[in-house]
């Protein structure tokens, strides 16, 4: 379902020309835009990125969480990224942490 989302005509245009690095450093952008009352702050290295999710206690059950990191796996993939694995590494109720791992 998000591989089918980020190929329509709104973002495919963001997503298939970029890197996965470059769509991740915006993503905080983007995400504050959809997510009002949360803030995701993305730390972005070459082949990686760190994300940390803050919000209001119990707000993100942590499926939806886990939901979130596959979207942005999609994301990384739909940008070129291959062999992208994201994984929830920690999670509390006000808080998580997910990391991309691409080649």
């Amino acid at each position: 379902m998000n591989r089918k989302l980020l190929g329509s005509t709104m973002y495919r245009p963001m997503v298939f020309v970029s890197s996965p690095a470059f769509l991740l450093k915006v993503s905080a952008m983007v995400w504050g835009r959809f997510h009002t009352g949360t803030v995701l702050r993305p730390r972005v290295e070459a082949n990686s990125a760190r994300l940390d999710l803050t919000f209001p206690e119990r707000l993100l059950p942590r499926l939806i969480v886990e939901e979130k990191a596959t979207a942005y796996r999609a994301a990384a993939e739909a940008a070129g990224g291959r062999d992208v694995s994201a994984v929830v590494d920690e999670y509390s109720a006000e808080r998580a942490r997910f990391t991309l791992t691409w080649s």
